[in-house]
């Protein structure tokens, strides 16, 4: 993990939480994890895994691009999520959603969603 990605999230996070006054003991809660792990992703002496992450996202009611600072490609249309969701032959095989029932907003969501975990994990062996 370069030192760099990790103080953008910890700046990010920090930032976040200050603006929703949610502490970490909160997060710690709701992540049904010890206050020792949330404390050393504040402290910036780890990086949570994707999965952890996108939990995290989810509590703090952002998208994981808000926490990584990464902006670089979004997804603004429907049709330009679904042709990225289509060529990904891996996430249309387990994926487990019918995207013929979902609408366009809900297509952009989970595509940016994605690209969010795909930025996520490539910095985690990068």
């Amino acid at each position: 993990m370069e030192k760099n990605a990790r103080d953008i999230f910890v700046k990010n996070l920090k930032r976040i939480m200050e603006k929703k006054k949610i502490s970490q003991t909160i997060i710690a809660r709701e992540m049904d994890l010890p206050l020792s792990t949330i404390s050393s992703w504040v402290n910036a002496q780890s990086y949570p895994r994707v999965d952890r992450m996108s939990k995290l996202a989810n509590i703090l009611n952002v998208s994981m691009n808000e926490l990584t600072g990464d902006s670089d490609q979004r997804f603004s249309t429907a049709e330009d999520a679904m042709k990225f969701l289509v060529e990904q032959p891996m996430i249309a095989a387990y994926g487990g959603y019918d995207i013929d029932k979902m609408s366009d907003e809900e297509i952009v969501k989970f595509a940016n969603t994605v690209l969010d975990l795909l930025k996520v994990a490539a910095k985690q062996i990068t």
